[in-house]
């Protein structure tokens, strides 16, 4: 599982959206809205918007042709889902997800300056949590050397758990 990997898709996903939300009128008519055209006579549904109503009341009033209905709808939709996934997945959560680097795969694999680099953005972006920042990158360095002398550590809490039981026979 590599969150960090899977954010960089997410930044891809979000890109996309962003590109069709910005060309959403060559988009529509070229692709969207023939596209629509045909399922809807494929299952037999009748593209027609819902009915305008003298008063607007907790909806929007409707005008014009189905074509421009539905290209309104198809907007509000994709602003939307870019909000939702800028929401979730956005700059704050991902400087979190940044903190992997402790994951014993990552710390097995990389070299330490590739770790310590990663770790002083996650430090400086979260400093009121460090009361001691070279005392972090040395507990790192000891779980890395830890790791690469027992291989048989797979996750975190294991990991963990052996720096703890290791930190007790030195003090």
């Amino acid at each position: 599982m590599d969150v960090l990997k899977a954010y960089k898709t997410i930044d891809g996903v979000i890109a996309e959206e962003k590109r069709m939300r910005s060309e959403i009128d060559d988009l529509w008519e070229a692709e969207f809205w023939p596209e629509i055209r045909s399922l809807a006579e494929e299952i037999d549904v009748d593209l027609t918007p819902p009915r305008r109503t003298a008063r607007q009341q907790h909806r929007r009033n409707t005008e014009g042709e189905p074509k421009e209905y539905f290209k309104g709808e198809a907007i509000q939709m994709l602003d939307q889902v870019i909000s939702d996934l800028e929401s979730r997945f956005g700059v704050d959560q991902k400087k979190v997800a940044q903190i992997l680097f402790m994951h014993p795969e990552k710390l097995r694999g990389l070299p330490y300056e590739d770790i310590r680099q990663e770790l002083e953005e996650v430090v400086n972006d979260f400093e009121c949590f460090f009361d001691d920042k070279e005392l972090l990158y040395s507990q790192v360095r000891v779980l890395q050397h830890h790791l690469k002398n027992h291989p048989e550590i797979e996750d975190v809490a294991d990991l963990y758990l052996a720096a703890f039981e290791f930190s007790e026979d030195v003090i």
